[in-house]
């Protein structure tokens, strides 16, 4: 089985404003409500997978994704992301700990959006499919455990890397001035800080050296991020 990358992701922009997030309904949007899992288990079978078995959750969707051709590249590592990437996220110790609220799964629209059926609004009617920049979801949410997804058969979608050749970073940069915007590197992590007190995780080695080619690059310790903007102005 083939899974276009495309088809899976126009699954969810076809039904921003229509569903209503809840895992008690149809789960895949049958009625009108849906959840993370199930939406991604029905997203990827009408672009091309296998008839699953049943609507898998954060759980148990790994299997269904290796029997259609993904491969898990990343395990709490920094990847260059690429359009049609699944990330699924545990706030446990892996994804065997992610049920029922525990745990999110999504796609990557692009290399830097993250869409999904989601609990953002707190359940209001029809906002469940929402999509957000990667890197501040994950600052905002903080997941303590992901795994990213790869479609090695897509066959529509051509990749779009997340690396130094991104050049809608180059543009940014250039838009909002290289002198106020910084790449701040940690022990830990790296960030894009501006001056003006904005800043967003690079949660990828690719991004990370794509902003580093046109903004000035400081090192310091791990510490507060209002002391790291202090440093900087």
């Amino acid at each position: 089985m083939t899974v276009d990358n495309n088809k899976a992701i126009s699954w969810f922009n076809n039904r921003k404003g229509k569903l209503t997030y809840s895992m008690l309904g149809s789960r895949n949007g049958a009625d009108g409500t849906a959840d993370c899992s199930g939406s991604i288990t029905q997203s990827i079978f009408e672009a091309g997978a296998a008839k699953y078995a049943y609507l898998y959750s954060t759980v148990t969707l790994s299997g269904y994704f290796q029997a259609n051709g993904y491969t898990c590249i990343s395990r709490n590592q920094d990847w260059d992301s690429k359009k049609g990437d699944i990330i699924l996220m545990s706030w446990g110790a892996d994804m065997s700990s992610s049920g029922g609220a525990g745990g999110h799964v999504g796609i990557m629209k692009d290399d830097t959006t993250f869409i999904s059926t989601d609990y953002w609004t707190g359940g209001q009617v029809g906002t469940a499919v929402s999509e957000h920049n990667w890197n501040q979801y994950y600052m905002t949410n903080q997941p303590s455990y992901i795994e990213v997804w790869r479609n090695n058969n897509n066959t529509e979608t051509p990749p779009v890397s997340g690396g130094s050749n991104n050049n809608s970073n180059n543009n940014e940069a250039n838009k909002k001035g290289a002198k106020k915007m910084y790449v701040v590197d940690t022990e830990k992590n790296s960030y894009l800080v501006t001056s003006e007190g904005k800043y967003t995780w690079l949660s990828s080695k690719g991004n990370r050296d794509a902003w580093a080619k046109v903004c000035p690059v400081v090192s310091m310790k791990d510490g507060d991020m209002r002391a790291m903007l202090v440093k900087l102005k």
